[in-house]
């Protein structure tokens, strides 16, 4: 949806980028994955800073992990490979974040059944 968005006014706007040029494609396609994985991954119990946090977490991510997805081919493919990167991107700081969090806060990572069987 982003992308093609974004294609209807690169072709109005600016007609010499290319397709899969990068100032394209990755803002197009990383900002609305990070925007869907932060929206799944939020708690509406949790402060609202600690939900901005995840939020600017999320979309920075994605926009790394799309850049570094756009970089992996050439071509048409590469829209395929920034999709996969952005969100791989944003799920893995948001998963990182819980993780950090839950060490803080002292509890364990490993559910209660696990802990028994590795004693």
């Amino acid at each position: 949806g982003g992308w093609c968005t974004v294609l209807l006014l690169r072709f109005t706007v600016l007609p010499s980028l290319g397709v899969a040029d990068a100032i394209v494609a990755v803002p197009a396609v990383a900002l609305p994955i990070g925007l869907g994985a932060h929206l799944a991954h939020v708690d509406r119990a949790q402060p609202a800073r600690t939900r901005r946090v995840g939020l600017a977490l999320a979309l920075l991510a994605a926009l790394a992990g799309g850049w570094f997805g756009l970089g992996a081919v050439g071509g048409l493919a590469a829209v395929a490979t920034t999709t996969l990167g952005a969100a791989v991107g944003a799920n893995l700081a948001l998963v990182l974040a819980d993780l950090v969090g839950e060490w803080r806060a002292g509890r364990s990572f490993v559910s209660a059944p696990m802990a028994e069987v590795r004693a």
